[in-house]
């Protein structure tokens, strides 16, 4: 590289050389040239002489020969420039020729010495020829000095003939340093060739070697990051498989926990729909059961009115019987008063003195046989009563209770929905499709079963409301049956201190009632009947 270099800086210097040989040798050639021309014009106006003519055709032949300076410099430097591209485009050979460079610079150092030196000569030459022209002007008025310019000027025309001497000299000299050259062109030019021959095959040497390097390289450095990515693999891989390996236990885990909820969620879903089933079943009973018991209230309300008619029927027969088997007997008036009076208020006592009576004849046995018929009459019918208020007890009772269990129920059906949704939540959770697919057909069911259960509870309020009005009735009808008791004597001891506890609670209640709405006044209507009903019973059994 420091060849290539120097022999660049080697060009480019002979090339500086010959560009200030060609200006040097241009500006001495523009000298005589203009030094003809003044001698020329200069001819016709002063007499020329035989050393004149000389001096003319030295300086012309002197013009002459530094044209073909010129010239052969011109082509020395078109040579270099030729050179300097030939080198340029070698690029090698700088140790063959650079003998040939250090021998041409010198070659061209000498002769741009001489070319120094004519250039020199010829300003001395341009000098005296000025002053030869101020000396010719003058030379009719001053003779005496004509003598003096042409020795000066043959002293000058000896400096030209030994600077043309050196020009000559210099000239073989650069005819010489063009053959060097031209032979060092020639050698070099081979060089060259030689030169750019091996570089081609030392290029394409390089250039395979530089693929098979490069290709080695790139299938190292492939087998390097094949190897690495492989490792990394490995090791991704082994990641992988003990993640896989914990994912498939926790997904056996998962699994196993999956079956047995799905076998539990079966198992409670079975159990659920038996449960839902026997619900809907009750349910349906129930109001089987409330439809028969509002049957039978309607059956024990009719019993109640027929006997209560049959009671009066037979009080007022009785107490027909009774005057007309006593009406002319004075002796039983009191008697007949008393047995009036028992017949009115019921009494079991005076069907007993009836059948004392002896005295009475055929009428008065009539009114035995009749009473003990009443008497018999009056024991079912009192019999009835007691067994249609058993008969509407039990099955209020009878009502709650089936209520009671359909609300447990519910209640049971409710916690299992419950479960239900928690094992959707898990199994949710799980992730799994196939856990996902049994919870969305549990969700299912659950929604199914929400709406059984919604039906459920609406017809369990439906069964509460029907057995708050049962109550409501039952209360009534015992309350009237109570009253008919109590107006008939017949109420025990128990069933009086009942009606009186019900009188008392309903003034208190009715007292309690403030309100004007609809409501209030119907249900303080309903507790004055009410108490109305059991002061007159209370006042008949007085």
């Amino acid at each position: 590289m420091r060849l290539l270099v120097a022999r660049e800086e080697l060009i480019v210097g002979i090339g500086a050389d010959t560009s200030d040989f060609q200006r040097e040798i241009t500006r001495t050639a523009q000298g005589v040239e203009g030094l003809a021309a003044e001698l020329a014009g200069l001819s016709g106006a002063v007499q020329s002489g035989p050393v004149l003519d000389e001096l003319i055709r030295g300086i012309e032949q002197a013009g002459a020969e530094m044209a073909t300076t010129v010239e052969q410099a011109h082509a020395l430097e078109l040579l270099l420039d030729e050179l300097q591209q030939a080198s340029r485009q070698s690029g090698a050979a700088v140790t063959q020729a650079a003998s040939g460079y250090a021998a041409l610079g010198q070659s061209v150092r000498d002769l741009t010495r001489p070319v120094s030196a004519v250039a020199g000569t010829l300003a001395q030459a341009t000098s005296g020829t000025e002053v030869f022209a101020r000396g010719l002007r003058t030379l009719q008025a001053q003779q005496a000095q004509a003598a003096q310019a042409t020795q000066r000027l043959n002293q000058e025309v000896s400096f030209i003939a030994a600077g043309m001497a050196q020009s000559a000299s210099g000239a073989e000299l650069f005819a010489r340093g063009l053959r060097t050259i031209s032979e060092e062109n020639q050698r070099f030019a081979q060089s060259a060739v030689e030169v750019m021959t091996g570089a081609q095959q030392m290029a394409a040497g390089f250039a395979g070697a530089s693929a098979q390097q490069t290709t080695l390289s790139q299938a190292i450095r492939a087998t390097l990051e094949g190897n690495t990515r492989m490792q990394a693999g490995l090791a991704e891989s082994a990641t992988q498989a003990r993640a896989l390996a914990t994912e498939a236990a926790r997904a056996a885990d998962v699994t196993a926990r999956m079956s047995r909820a799905f076998a539990e969620s079966g198992r409670q879903a079975q159990t659920l729909s038996r449960e839902i089933r026997n619900t809907i079943s009750g349910n349906e009973a129930m109001a089987r059961g409330i439809a028969t018991i509002n049957a039978q209230n309607q059956r024990i309300a009719q019993s109640s009115t027929r006997a209560t008619k049959g009671i009066n029927q037979i009080r007022g027969g009785m107490a027909a019987y009774a005057a007309a088997a006593l009406g002319a007997r004075s002796a039983t008036t009191s008697l007949a008063q008393g047995l009036l009076f028992g017949l009115g208020a019921g009494s079991v006592t005076i069907i007993a003195v009836l059948a004392g009576l002896t005295a009475v004849g055929k009428a008065y046995e009539l009114l035995t046989a009749d009473s003990r018929k009443a008497k018999e009459e009056s024991d079912k019918h009192l019999a009835s009563l007691r067994q249609l208020q058993e008969q509407q007890r039990n099955p209020q009772e009878a009502a709650r209770s089936q209520t009671a269990a359909a609300e447990e129920e519910v209640g049971r059906i409710t916690a299992k929905i419950a479960q239900m949704q928690r094992v959707v939540s898990l199994l949710i959770r799980s992730g799994n499709a196939a856990a996902v697919g049994a919870a969305e057909l549990i969700g299912l069911d659950m929604v199914r079963l929400q709406k059984e259960l919604v039906a459920t509870s609406k017809l369990i309020q439906a069964g509460v409301k029907e057995e708050g009005k049962l109550a409501k009735d039952v209360e009534e009808g015992r309350i009237e049956r109570l009253t008919t008791l109590l107006s008939l004597g017949e109420a025990q001891v128990r069933e009086e201190q009942a009606l009186a506890n019900i009188l008392a609670s309903s003034r208190a209640e009715l007292a309690q009632i403030a309100g004007d709405d609809e409501k209030s006044q119907t249900r303080r209507l309903e507790l004055r009947k009410r108490i109305a009903a059991i002061e007159g019973a209370q006042k008949e059994a007085l």
